[in-house]
């Protein structure tokens, strides 16, 4: 996993290199600018006479763009530098880099260029990570404007312009990057929606940020990488309740398709033993569809009611797991028997779809629990239990997902592009797995099913290993069908090739 580190935690490791290791904030500059420059040669071939336009703004991210204008221009490139500010408002290094590029002899400006060549590369170095709330100075926004309509493929420094490096959100307008060169350590605003939408292709700059200072500033956010699936080995003696019990109580009439593909993405994530419990008028068709799960018929003929209860406590007495929600409708005994589960069940709950929408209501039901609880609700069912419109809860995806988790002491999945996964104890992932043909119906059951599996093997951060492997299988699907094509099957199918 890769640690994702803030603004204020950058800031602070910037200060402790020079307190702790005597590199001066100069120097920290250069590095960066050198490594930024070696990155913009990797991506774009030689920089002799190309185009580089370098947009500055007044603080320390404009001096990595006038040290970067210094070694473009030592390279060939053909550079300018539309300066936004004055000199007197600049921090004490970034002004010695913008007195280097006058004495050169580079072009500085406040007029935007009339044409731009071909192959004409901008330079975003206007605000870096420091940014936070609407930027409002018109000045600011007319550059980031013309940045955007230029047609010119554009490197942001550190961060684009406008988005905000802790949440992703955008500061009312910002920088559309093809090209992030971030510092030292990548942050969260670019590893989660928008801001990853904005960043475009985000390279790591190292900056000579020792680890022993690193390690001074720990991080609480993290970038799943494909190292989380590395599982612990079967022991050899195991047998099928040693793989995991799950007891799934999904499905009510005209949904039977949701606990259909949590029951099996459950089996193919290698669940020893599966319990479903249906209506039911529903249990025959399940019989007919799940050969290798067992199937419980409960005393309702077409939604889980409260009459159901004792059944669904017997089956979680011979469980390790229980997974309640997908396609259990939203009648008003289905909503009741949901809480008084919440309420009572001694095993860890796997809360999903309808088993979301039964809490919306009374929400501090979750305080009542006596079990551990993961909620996977996408951004229209955090939408209802947290009383916050979607557009918002989408700008600010990874702080609301926070937040809820250690106001309610539950594991949140916040389902959708850059899954975020957040624990009681502040604790956060991002999950840059999967792609935009998983955006279809019974996707979620799958993700369900997934976790419930893993929750019941022991797999420490199950619900974050569960979103990665989930989104791993959806990327090998819409590889192999493309994403239009692809359905939650499919992602089933790719399971066993993913661990």
């Amino acid at each position: 996993m890769k640690r994702l580190i803030t603004a204020k935690q950058m800031k602070r490791l910037d200060a402790l290199c020079t307190s702790e290791a005597g590199i001066s904030g100069l120097l920290l500059m250069e590095n960066a600018a050198l490594e930024a420059v070696h990155v913009v040669e990797q991506h774009f071939g030689a920089l002799s006479e190309r185009q580089f336009i370098i947009v500055c703004g007044k603080g320390n991210n404009a001096g990595d763009g006038f040290a970067m204008a210094r070694h473009l221009r030592n390279r060939g490139g053909k550079v300018e530098i539309i300066f936004l500010n004055g000199a007197e408002e600049l921090p004490s290094d970034a002004k010695m880099n913008f007195e280097i590029v006058q004495n050169m002899g580079i072009d500085v400006s406040r007029e935007f260029p009339a044409e731009l060549e071909t192959d004409a590369v901008i330079v975003d170095a206007i605000f870096g990570i420091g940014v936070h709330g609407e930027i409002t100075d018109r000045a600011y926004r007319s550059a980031i404007e013309w940045i955007n309509q230029s047609g010119a493929t554009v490197v942001a420094v550190d961060i684009p312009s406008g988005i905000d490096a802790d949440c992703g959100s955008v500061c009312g307008c910002a920088v559309k990057a093809d090209l992030t060169c971030t510092f030292a350590f990548c942050k969260p605003g670019l590893t989660v929606l928008p801001g990853a939408v904005y960043a475009g292709e985000v390279v790591v700059c190292h900056i000579s940020t020792p680890d022993y200072v690193a390690n001074m500033e720990p991080a609480d956010t993290f970038l799943l990488e494909e190292d989380c699936l590395k599982l612990p080995p079967i022991d050899p003696d195991t047998n099928k309740g040693g793989m995991g019990r799950i007891c799934i109580v999904a499905g009510s009439t005209g949904m039977t398709g949701a606990a259909y593909l949590a029951a099996e993405a459950a089996l193919r994530t290698g669940a020893g033993l599966i319990r479903v419990a249906v209506p039911r008028n529903l249990n025959a068709v399940l019989e007919v569809k799940l050969t290798e799960q067992m199937t419980v018929p409960l005393p309702a003929d077409h939604w889980l009611d409260e009459g159901c209860l004792d059944m669904v406590r017997r089956q979680c007495k011979q469980s390790d797991v229980l997974l309640l929600g997908p396609g259990l409708g939203r009648a008003p005994d289905t909503e009741r028997a949901v809480q008084q589960l919440v309420r009572e069940i001694e095993i860890p709950i796997i809360l999903d779809a309808d088993g979301i929408n039964a809490i919306s209501r009374n929400i501090n039901i979750l305080q009542e629990k006596q079990a551990p609880v993961i909620v996977t609700p996408h951004p229209g069912e955090f939408a209802r239990l947290t009383g916050v419109p979607v557009a918002e809860i989408q700008q600010n995806r990874l702080r609301m997902a926070r937040a809820f988790a250690v106001q309610h002491d539950v594991v949140l999945v916040l389902k959708g592009a850059k899954t975020i996964i957040a624990y009681p104890d502040g604790t956060a992932y991002v999950n840059p797995t999967g792609n935009p043909g998983m955006a279809t119906g019974g996707s979620g059951d799958v993700l369900a099913g997934i976790v419930a599996t893993l929750e019941a093997r022991g797999i420490p951060n199950s619900a974050a290993v569960g979103a990665f492997l989930h989104g791993m299988a959806g990327d090998r699907a819409a590889a192999e069908l493309g994403m239009a094509f692809m359905a939650p099957t499919d992602i089933i199918r790719h399971l066993s090739g993913c661990l």
